[in-house]
């Protein structure tokens, strides 16, 4: 009899084993559903809930899949958004579905995210047609491997559009494909595209690529015919520690030919550096020159040579201060 009860007490201990292992997830799995999809939880609650939902793991995934379905747009996003730690064909099947034929742009991104994470080849397809509309489709190709790059790759060659060309240029080169020999020698001849768009881009990749290698290429282009590549040089040189780019930079603040925009570009450019002996430059910039765009550029690149403070901070804050506001007031329309 003893024996017995023994064994009914561990067959008690195991099925509870499994009730907790198996069923009390899904149970939980549900009414987190129940909780999201009636609307019960709190404002306060409601993220937590989609935690929660997210660390249940595969008994949560069927919860999220019909979520994915729902009528709220808040509820497909956040489903899109938890489905890219999921894995499994139907996953898969039911991202792609949402990404192409979802009527909202803010779910169909998430779903595109989601893809890019799972980096199912299956979806390739998908994300090369959306990359023509979606910015997020190029990037999650660019997280597929191999796959996804040569997707990437194949439409750059293939496009005409300078900034289509370049922002795929800045894809093909992140941290996860920049050793491919493909991509490299890619990148080589975009130092000589037509459109300075490329070039530009070009020039932001090359230290990702290349490292220290990439300083004779960029210094290069600090003769480009371009002001904007010159410019994109220069702070790629300053973020190498070198100084090549600040003479062309001061040229290019020092001519009012040039858009302001760009002149106020080059001066936070060639603050890259960490040079300090421009400081008396850009403190002449900030106070002589009167256009605000030039000025704030100027100002800001300060703030970077002095991240704790510029021994002169509060009198160029001052006429920093003083020339914005003078800006606004005499730009402002009459009544």
């Amino acid at each position: 009899m003893r024996i017995s009860k023994r064994i009914l007490m561990w067959l008690l201990v195991v099925v509870g084993v499994m009730f907790l292992v198996v069923a009390w997830p899904r149970l939980m799995a549900e009414y987190y559903y129940f909780t999201i999809a009636r609307d019960k939880a709190s404002v306060g609650d409601w993220v937590s809930v989609w935690d929660k939902l997210q660390l249940l793991g595969s008994a949560g995934r069927p919860v999220l899949l019909r979520l994915l379905q729902d009528e709220e747009k808040i509820n497909r996003q956040f489903a899109a958004d938890a489905l890219r730690f999921a894995r499994g064909d139907e996953v898969v099947l039911a991202l792609m579905e949402v990404a192409r034929a979802d009527p909202e742009k803010e779910v169909k991104l998430k779903a595109i995210h989601s893809l890019g994470v799972i980096g199912d080849p299956r979806a390739v397809p998908v994300l090369r047609e959306l990359a023509w509309r979606y910015g997020v489709a190029q990037s999650a190709l660019s997280m597929m491997g191999v796959d996804g790059r040569k997707a990437l790759l194949d439409d750059y060659q293939k496009d005409r559009r300078p900034l289509h060309r370049a922002q795929r240029l800045r894809y093909l080169c992140n941290e996860r494909v920049n050793k491919n020999p493909e991509v490299r020698d890619e990148l080589m001849r975009a130092l000589s595209d037509k459109d300075w768009e490329v070039r530009g881009a070009a020039a932001e990749c090359m230290p990702n690529i290349l490292g220290k290698n990439a300083v004779p290429h960029l210094e290069s282009l600090l003769e480009d015919p371009s002001h904007e590549v010159q410019v994109k040089a220069a702070k790629e040189l300053g973020k190498l520690g070198n100084t090549s780019g600040i003479e062309p930079m001061e040229r290019i603040i020092l001519d009012s030919s040039i858009p302001e925009k760009l002149r106020g570009s080059a001066a936070r450019a060639m603050s890259y550096t960490k040079d300090r002996t421009i400081a008396a430059f850009l403190r002449d910039v900030v106070r002589n020159e009167p256009s605000k765009d030039v000025v704030q550029g100027a100002y800001e690149g300060l703030k970077r040579l002095y991240p704790y403070g510029d021994p002169e901070s509060e009198t160029y804050w001052e006429i920093y201060k003083e020339k914005l506001w003078t800006t606004r007031k005499s730009t402002k329309k009459p009544e």
